[in-house]
């Protein structure tokens, strides 16, 4: 793919999937990996559920843990923190700045 038709595409959701398995999550992570596969650079970012290093790359999707994994649907849990959020920048990755 051309620079100038490659995307930083960043999904923002509090899990991510495979470590948990919802429906949200499997959409997600379809997204991500399919996009992935068609050339663009592609990051999720969640809770940490795995082992080892906050930032890993997995099915050429890197995976950013940004705080620990913390319990789901508890009545604690505000009604925003289900909320996933997509930014899609559609400059060359080089003008897009670092995710």
């Amino acid at each position: 793919m051309p620079d100038e038709d490659r995307m930083k595409i960043a999904f923002v959701y509090d899990v991510i999937y495979p470590y948990v398995k919802g429906g949200v999550e499997k959409r997600v992570w379809e997204l991500a990996t399919r996009l992935a596969k068609r050339g663009h650079e592609v990051h999720i970012f969640g809770m940490k559920y795995w082992e080892g290093d906050a930032v890993i790359r997995k099915d050429g999707v890197v995976l950013h843990g940004v705080c620990p994994a913390s319990a789901l649907y508890t009545k604690k849990t505000p009604g925003f923190y289900r909320t996933a959020a997509v930014f899609l920048c559609a400059a060359p990755s080089s003008a897009c700045g670092s995710l």
